[in-house]
């Protein structure tokens, strides 16, 4: 085997053999590379060290560059990385990602059922407002007339029923509220009865409301005080 030996002139090992030396690949000089000027000028004796040292610099240099990146995705677009960067396999990928579709979809859904709601709210509240605005424009007196006898009769009710328990001697004071209240309710059913034979005009909306509020007040529910007055039990 060849014995490898430096020379001062030329950087690297160098061969006796000019086959083993003429068969590897072509050197690089000086003039070609910075570094080897520095190591032909290093190659005596009394700077050694120092030869030793540039040498290894640039055998360093000759290493692959390693940039600090992130590492290419090995399985590209079949994988994706987490954020905790721990890859994930297909298939779970594709499940993360339709379940946080149906969320996105749900929370849309309920979003947007929440904003018609609101919606149908407000239009239902407005409806109600401006039925009740123009029952009142259209008979003002009359409508005025019904609430205050209701209120009326209301207050009579709520006294003669706390004055059930009274002694026989008092019930003479508890026989004309009786008498008032029953009078009241025959007036206010004798006014809803001739609702809209009074000259008013009432539109379709209007005047089933008129019908719904008379159905009330002749409904069930109202007591005749004289038939069944609050000691009879009943």
């Amino acid at each position: 085997m060849s014995r490898p030996y430096y020379t001062s002139s030329s950087p690297g090992f160098y061969y006796e053999d000019e086959n083993v030396l003429n068969s590897g690949p072509p050197r690089q000089t000086s003039t070609t590379n910075p570094l080897l000027s520095t190591i032909d000028r290093g190659i005596s004796g009394r700077h050694h060290t120092k030869f030793n040292k540039v040498y290894n610099e640039y055998a360093e240099s000759l290493k692959p560059t390693v940039f600090r990146t992130k590492p290419a995705n090995p399985g590209g677009l079949r994988s994706k990385l987490t954020a905790m960067g721990i890859l994930k396999s297909p298939k779970r990928s594709a499940e993360a990602d339709a379940a946080k579709a149906r969320v996105e979809e749900a929370e849309r859904a309920r979003k947007n059922t929440k904003r018609v709601l609101s919606k149908q709210k407000t239009q239902g509240n407005n409806r109600k407002k401006e039925l009740h605005d123009r029952i009142s424009q259209a008979s003002p007196a009359t409508l005025r007339d019904l609430r205050e006898l209701i209120r009326k009769r209301y207050k009579l009710d709520i006294d003669i029923w706390s004055l059930r328990g009274v002694r026989v001697p008092d019930r003479p004071v508890v026989k004309e509220k009786m008498e008032q209240s029953d009078a009241i309710l025959d007036e206010i059913l004798a006014m809803v009865e001739t609702w809209g034979d009074n000259g008013e005009t009432f539109e379709d909306e209007e005047r089933k409301k008129m019908q719904m509020v008379k159905a009330r007040l002749k409904g069930p529910g109202k007591r005749n005080w004289a038939t069944h007055p609050p000691w009879a039990g009943n």
